[in-house]
């Protein structure tokens, strides 16, 4: 998301809001190059990111609840509840939500894109 050079990675960053907030409009101008129709998703990589994403009046699940095996559908934001105005998923990358281990995610990212 940013694409400059910060010393500390996003989840110790206690800055990283502000500086996401100044590279927002890149970032939408980029995925509206790419994709105009704003039909396809983001994939969002760290629950810190999903966060500041979300519109205000939104309140996101913990990661675990989003990768629960008992989990029945794919949780994602629809574009008029988020910043990017596209349709956003949870792919993060902490070793505990490993698509590995996360068998039930899996086949839910597999069947929403069939």
């Amino acid at each position: 998301m940013i694409q400059a050079y910060l010393i500390d990675e996003t989840s110790k960053n206690k800055e990283w809001e502000k500086h996401a907030a100044q590279w927002l409009p890149k970032l939408k101008n980029e995925f509206n190059q790419v994709n105009p129709n704003k039909s396809k998703p983001v994939f969002v990589t760290a629950e810190r990111i999903m966060k500041f994403l979300v519109n205000d009046n939104i309140k996101l699940p913990a990661a675990m609840e989003i990768y629960s095996d008992k989990a029945k559908e794919l949780y994602y934001i629809t574009p008029n509840n988020n910043k990017l105005k596209r349709p956003l998923i949870a792919f993060y990358r902490h070793p505990a939500y490993s698509l590995l281990k996360r068998i039930n995610y899996s086949l839910l990212l597999i069947e929403e894109f069939k």
